[in-house]
């Protein structure tokens, strides 16, 4: 399986994330040149989009996006792989060498279109001390993971759409393991994004965080509609790495995700700490486990700790008839300002584990499971 672990710190209810810090380098305006130089992308040629040309590989231009991709595979893998509006069919799975950027020349995202034509993959990988950037495309209609990343320094992905592809392992959009535990990485930063219709076989129907070592994570402002896990846990995210990983999911929206495992929208198996912060999930299902939005658990070692405030949780279900909303398992959680709904907005078949069956529209709680009264307003 993939490995991943998250280490989340416990934040202040209201406190934004504060990483990274800007004394660590961006890998979205930053990269590695072949010769070992520190580029920019205002150092390439000037590109421009026209007949005959599709994509460009560090300013030259290429007649197909797959002649450009080809250029990831040697010693001096490109560093900027930049598509023009159009839909490019594209593969590689890659040992590299350099930071490595691929991107929309336009920044049109919606027209952007790298495709794996529901036969494969478009790209899987590999290298240490590696920067992973994507932004600005959409990718879609994969049957294998679409987005694959291991062993590398860090992955951030801003502004992209990945829809409608489908694994029979685990995280059909985004598949991240084994990311450097070094001094300078930096963590897996999610923005802006929307994945829509991902389904995969095993967890993490969109994304799947899984490693040996300790991560950062950020997700922030992004979607996750209908997405799927079939077999086990996660229908938009799952999340199984070690002990001391940091997690933020911060101003994003969770509709319509469902799997027959644990955790309709978000399952997290790892000891650690996890914050959530100004979401909201709807009509998110467990359809034979529990959890309808959340689902937390540990394994071994210490209790995780995760902060879950100004968020809403409306119409999520578990068909295990425990946990509609939120259930932990070892976890200490706390609630602050949380809405979970009156009405027809309530969670199935209760909001929160052990907790009355309808909690206040806007309440504030700590979630202790070791305590003999679980739940505390």
């Amino acid at each position: 399986m993939i490995w991943s672990w998250f280490v989340l710190s416990l934040v202040g209810c209201q406190h934004l994330p504060s990483w990274p810090s800007e004394d660590e380098p961006d890998p979205k305006s930053n990269h590695t040149a072949p010769d070992g130089t520190a580029t920019s992308n205002d150092d390439l040629p000037s590109v421009g989009c026209g007949p005959g040309v599709a994509a460009y590989a560090d300013g030259v231009s290429y007649e197909t996006g797959q002649a450009a991709m080809d250029r990831l595979d040697n010693f001096d893998n490109a560093t900027t792989i930049s598509f023009c509006p159009g839909i490019h069919e594209v593969e590689a799975d890659v040992i590299l060498w350099n930071d490595v950027i691929l991107e929309s020349v336009t920044g049109d995202r919606e027209n952007t279109v790298l495709t794996g034509a529901g036969q494969h993959r478009i790209l899987r990988a590999m290298g240490t001390g590696i920067h992973v950037t994507v932004r600005d495309l959409t990718l879609q209609d994969t049957r294998d993971t679409a987005l694959e990343v291991v062993m590398v320094n860090s992955l951030r992905v801003e502004n992209c759409i990945f829809r409608d592809n489908r694994t029979m392992s685990s995280g059909a959009a985004i598949a991240a393991e084994h990311l450097e535990d070094a001094p300078d990485t930096q963590p897996i930063q999610i923005l802006d994004s929307i994945f829509e219709r991902n389904i995969a076989d095993d967890n993490g129907g969109a994304l799947m965080l899984d490693g040996m070592d300790p991560q950062r994570v950020l997700i922030s402002g992004s979607e996750f509609i209908d997405n799927e896990a079939v077999n086990h846990g996660g229908g938009a995210i799952g999340a199984d790495p070690p002990l001391g990983t940091d997690i933020q999911i911060v101003g994003c929206n969770f509709a319509g995700n469902v799997t027959d495992g644990n955790g309709g929208a978000i399952e997290a198996s790892y000891e650690g700490s996890l914050t959530v912060q100004d979401c909201t999930f709807t009509d998110n299902e467990s359809r034979e486990q529990d959890g309808g939005a959340i689902y937390l658990r540990t394994f071994f070692g210490p209790t995780g700790i995760a902060d879950i405030s100004t968020s809403t949780f409306h119409r999520n279900g578990s068909g295990y008839a425990v946990s509609g909303a939120v259930a932990a398992r070892d976890w200490t959680v706390f609630f602050t300002d949380v809405d979970f709904g009156e009405g027809l907005d309530t969670n199935f078949p209760r909001d929160v584990s052990d907790c009355a069956a309808d909690l206040p529209a806007n309440v504030t709680l700590t979630y202790d499971p070791g305590s003999p009264s679980p739940c505390q307003q």
